[in-house]
């Protein structure tokens, strides 16, 4: 079976190990030119480990390039593994087949950030789906779905290793059930469809004490910043009926000019102290950089205290993986 992969570091090797495995011509692989070390764990770069193998490597391409290139190798499937750039439908027509391996159980969690949701909203399983590809993203009929348990302790760098390993099997399945014709899929339910939105790569400011004029004042200097607002929650045990403070916050940064898309609802917390743990819990586990938590001058002297009584904020903020702003 001649395959062309369509793949990055990371989900990319183990996928590619599986099909060699299974005894499959990769003809070429796609991918980019990766400027930087794989961030999220110990993993050789894609087009390295590929080229290994003698197979061809074709890096930062154009749609035309890639085209021609796909008709002259004639392929069985193109096989996609968290690729970086949308395929169009233009690709997707010149083989027989055309799937993608998205880690997420789809329609839940559509799109580049299935990790991230699957972290931020505690879910308690996720997987792998291997569906069809079509011109509108994550959205192909579903051909296998593999599920897995996510730990509580799971980081994002953690449950991408195990995805990948996941992507791999699913892989092998995929292939074996080509092999045999018995491909069966079925329809996702777009009414369950979901997105998140990306984070991973921007600068993350983090908003506290209400200081959403400044946040907005931020963004304007920097688009390219992401905001989570954090909210406050009471500790009485019947409170009365309010709008959620992450929520409300959230939305007052849409009338200050900042776009949606540049916007998460942050978790509530009913202290400065948990506050600060929650946002630490949230750089740890989404492997976030560019850190920044901005809030009142007044409370600048407890956050100090709070940080220098806790080892792993201390280190972030020494290290400059958390940056405080104060107004």
């Amino acid at each position: 079976m001649k395959i062309l992969l369509f793949a990055l570091t990371g989900f990319g090797n183990k996928v590619l190990d599986a099909l060699l495995e299974e005894g499959c011509e990769i003809k070429a692989v796609f991918t980019r030119k990766d400027k930087f070390a794989f961030p999220f764990y110990a993993e050789e770069n894609f087009s390295k480990y590929a080229a290994k193998f003698g197979i061809k490597i074709y890096e930062d391409f154009t749609w035309e390039a890639a085209e021609k290139i796909i008709k002259e190798y004639k392929p069985d499937l193109l096989l996609v593994s968290t690729f970086h750039r949308v395929i169009p439908e233009k690709i997707i027509k010149l083989a027989p087949l055309a799937v993608n391996l998205h880690p997420s159980l789809l329609p839940r969690y559509r799109g580049a950030t299935p990790l991230d949701a699957v972290l931020w909203n505690n879910e308690k399983k996720t997987g792998v789906t291997a569906h069809y590809l079509v011109p509108e993203l994550d959205a192909g009929d579903i051909i296998i779905q593999n599920k897995m348990a996510v730990a509580n302790d799971d980081t994002k760098n953690i449950l991408m290793r195990k995805l990948a390993v996941l992507s791999a099997s699913t892989a092998k399945q995929l292939i074996t059930l080509i092999k045999s014709g018995k491909l069966i899929s079925r329809c996702q339910d777009a009414s369950q469809a979901s997105y998140f939105p990306r984070f991973r790569n921007k600068k993350v400011l983090f908003v506290l004490d209400g200081r959403l004029a400044k946040a907005a004042e931020l963004y304007r200097k920097d688009p390219d910043i992401f905001i989570i607002a954090m909210g406050s929650k009471t500790r009485l045990k019947n409170p009365p009926a309010v709008p959620d403070a992450s929520k409300s916050a959230a939305e007052k940064l849409i009338t200050m000019g900042v776009p949606a898309d540049n916007i998460l609802n942050g978790k509530n917390f009913s202290d400065m102290a948990m506050n600060l743990r929650g946002i630490k819990k949230i750089v740890f586990r989404h492997s976030i950089l560019g850190t920044f938590v901005i809030f009142s001058k007044r409370h600048l002297a407890e956050i100090k205290s709070i940080i220098n009584r806790d080892n792993e904020l201390s280190e972030m903020v020494k290290s400059k993986k958390l940056k405080l702003i104060s107004e």
